[in-house]
C-alpha cells in the first residue's frame, strides 16, 4: 500500500513558512528514509568519523536554517539528496584537511567507469564537477546522482525521474562523455597544466 502524500505535502508547506514543528514531523515521518539516504551516501566515501545519524543531524539544521519552499515530495527529496551530498563532501574535507593537508589523490579517467568513481577519495572530484553539470543541466545531473550514487537501473531512473527508458539511455551516454571531459579537465587544473 502506497504512503499517503498528504500529510507530507502539508508539512513542506508548513515548512516553506518557517514552522519549526512542520519539520519536526516532517523529520520524524521520513526518519527512516532520511536515514537510510544518508547511510548510502557515507558508504561510498572513505570516512570513518561521520555516521548516518550525524549527517541526518546536519541535514536538520540546514533545513531549520534555510526553511525552504519545498512544494511537494519530488522537490523535497531532490533536496535533501543534494543537502546530504553536500555535507557529507564538506564533513570528508574538513576530515582530509585534518590529515597531513589532506592528501587526495588525483584519479585518472583512462580506462575507469564513472561507475567506478563513486567510490574513495576521487568522489570528491566528482561531486564538484557534477555541481557544475547541475547548474547547466539539472536533469543531466540527477541522473548520475541516480545511476552512480543510487544504483539505479535504466528503468528505474526512468520512473524516478519521470521520463522514458530511451531519454534515460541518451543521456546516461552523454552525461558519461561529459563527465570524462569535465574530470579530466580538472585534473589537469589540479596539476597545474591548465
Amino acid at each position: 500500500m502506497a504512503e499517503d502524500p498528504r500529510p507530507i505535502t502539508d508539512l513542506l508547506r508548513r515548512l516553506g513558512q518557517g514552522d519549526r514543528e512542520g519539520l519536526d514531523e516532517l523529520v520524524g515521518l521520513l526518519y527512516t528514509t532520511l536515514r537510510r539516504m544518508c547511510r548510502s551516501h557515507l558508504a561510498k566515501l572513505p570516512t570513518e568519523s561521520l555516521t548516518p545519524t550525524a549527517l541526518l543531524h546536519e541535514l536538520y539544521l540546514d533545513l531549520a536554517d534555510r526553511f525552504p519552499d519545498l512544494a511537494n515530495r519530488q522537490k523535497f527529496f531532490a533536496y535533501a539528496h543534494k543537502a546530504i551530498a553536500h555535507l557529507a563532501v564538506s564533513s570528508l574535507r574538513k576530515e582530509k584537511a585534518k590529515k597531513r593537508g589532506g592528501d587526495l589523490r588525483q584519479v585518472s579517467l583512462e580506462g575507469v567507469e564513472i561507475a567506478d568513481l563513486r567510490e574513495g577519495p576521487e568522489i570528491v572530484m566528482v561531486l564538484e564537477v557534477l555541481a557544475r553539470v547541475e547548474e547547466q543541466d539539472p536533469e543531466l545531473a540527477e541522473i548520475v546522482k541516480l545511476r552512480v550514487f543510487d544504483g539505479l537501473s535504466e528503468r528505474a531512473t526512468a520512473e524516478e525521474v519521470g521520463i522514458s527508458r530511451k531519454r534515460v539511455q541518451k543521456q546516461w551516454a552523454a552525461a558519461r562523455s561529459l563527465l570524462a571531459h569535465l574530470l579530466g579537465a580538472e585534473r589537469r587544473t589540479k596539476d597545474g597544466a591548465l
